[in-house]
């Protein structure tokens, strides 16, 4: 996935997934047993990857946005240095509440390194 990513090498991209995915998990945890659900997809979609995490946690508390959190751990800094980095590539993070849970979605875009070239 990360050779198909402009300006986001793996590094930063298994950050950005990690964090969405680790919170995901943590959200999800919190679900009765038998309705905990971590959902993971990534598609390419023309010049775009669209990669989703959903999970079956009770969601944001009002609107979705980098730097809230409802976890009494944890710093507070991973959907920020998420938005950050995917920013950073020329991406969208989006933070949404879903009928099951929450979204985490990370838009990105991508292309051939030789699509690169003769863009740059």
């Amino acid at each position: 996935v990360a050779n198909e990513v402009s300006n986001l090498p793996a590094g930063p991209l298994a950050v950005v997934l990690l964090n969405g995915l680790k919170n995901a998990i943590e959200a999800a945890a919190e679900s009765p047993v038998g309705e905990r659900l971590v959902e993971l997809d990534a598609v390419r979609s023309g010049d775009e990857l669209v990669i989703r995490i959903v999970d079956s946690g009770r969601g944001f508390d009002g609107p979705p946005r980098a730097g809230q959190s409802g976890k009494t751990r944890g710093h507070g800094i991973g959907l920020p240095l998420s938005q950050q980095l995917v920013e950073r590539a020329g991406g969208r993070l989006r933070l949404a509440n879903e009928r099951t849970g929450a979204l985490f979605e990370v838009t990105l875009p991508c292309g051939t390194s030789e699509q690169r070239k003769m863009s740059a």
